[in-house]
C-alpha cells in the first residue's frame, strides 16, 4: 500500500512537471529528464519535487542528450555534495537527526542495520525492530520481501565512509563487534585485547544501553584474554 501511495504522488508531481517544462523551454526531451531524476529517486516524492524544482529554477536549458550529466550535475551540487548545510537536501538532514537521535532504537544498532542492507542490497527481511523502523525513516524500502536503501542519492550520501565514521562515534569497539557478528561469532581476531578491552571496558561504566549482544562480546573478550598472548 505504501508503494503504491508513492507511485501515485511521483506520478502527480510528474505530470505536472512535464507542462512546466515544456512552457519554459527548458528541455525538447522531458521524457528523458524524467527517465533521469526517476534514476536517482526512485520514487521518493520529496525528493523527486526537490529535483524537479531544481531543475526548473536552472538557468540553462537540457540539450538533447545531456539529460543524464544535467540532472547528475544538480544532484551533486545541490543534493549530495555539502549536504548538511544545503537547503535542497532537508530531507536527508532530517533522516540523518532521526537516525542519531533516535527514540524507538539505539542508533548504534539501527545503523548496524542500515550496514547489512547498504552491504548485501537486496537483504531479506527479518522484521527486526531496526529494520522497521529504518523503513518508517524511509531510508530503506520493501519489495517483495527484500530491503534495500531507497534510492541512489541516498546511497551517495548514507555511504559505507559516512556510515563507519558515524559507527565509530557510537561505539570504541564498532567495526570489531560487528565484524565479530558477521562470522556469526567465530571470528576470534575480531575479539578486543589488552589496552582495547581495557578502554571498552572502562567506557561500558557510563553506559546503561548495552544489549545482550554486546555483553556477548565483552565477555567472550574478556574470556580469550586469560589464554594470554
Amino acid at each position: 500500500m505504501v508503494l503504491e501511495q508513492q507511485e501515485e504522488k511521483t506520478i502527480h508531481i510528474l505530470e505536472k512537471f512535464v507542462p512546466e517544462l515544456k512552457e519554459r523551454q527548458k528541455a525538447s526531451t522531458p521524457q528523458l529528464v524524467i527517465q533521469q531524476v526517476l534514476y536517482w529517486t526512485d520514487c521518493h516524492p520529496s525528493l523527486i519535487q526537490t529535483l524537479c524544482q531544481l531543475i526548473l529554477q536552472s538557468e540553462s536549458p537540457i540539450n538533447p542528450n545531456e539529460e543524464k550529466g544535467y540532472v547528475a550535475q544538480l544532484v551533486q551540487q545541490y543534493l549530495i555534495k555539502n549536504w548538511q548545510t544545503q537547503k535542497a537536501a532537508e530531507p536527508l538532514q532530517k533522516i540523518h537527526a532521526q537516525l542519531s537521535n533516535n527514540q524507538n532504537c539505539d542508533p548504534f544498532w539501527l545503523l548496524l542495520s542500515y550496514k547489512q542492507v547498504l552491504q548485501t542490497e537486496d537483504l531479506t527481511s527479518n522484521s527486526s525492530t531496526e529494520q522497521q523502523e529504518l523503513l518508517r525513516l524511509g531510508l530503506v524500502i520493501k519489495r517483495q520481501e527484500r530491503l534495500r536503501v531507497y534510492n541512489r542519492i541516498y546511497q551517495e550520501v548514507f555511504n559505507s565512509t559516512w556510515l563507519d565514521r558515524t559507527l565509530d562515534s557510537l561505539r570504541p569497539y564498532a567495526r570489531e563487534i560487528s565484524a565479530w557478528l558477521a562470522s556469526d561469532c567465530q571470528d576470534a581476531s575480531q575479539l578486543l585485547r589488552g589496552e582495547a578491552l581495557t578502554e571498552a571496558l572502562n567506557w561500558t561504566k557510563s553506559q546503561d544501553n548495552l544489549n545482550s549482544q554486546e555483553d556477548k562480546f565483552l565477555i567472550a573478550s574478556q574470556v580469550f584474554n586469560l589464554r594470554g598472548p
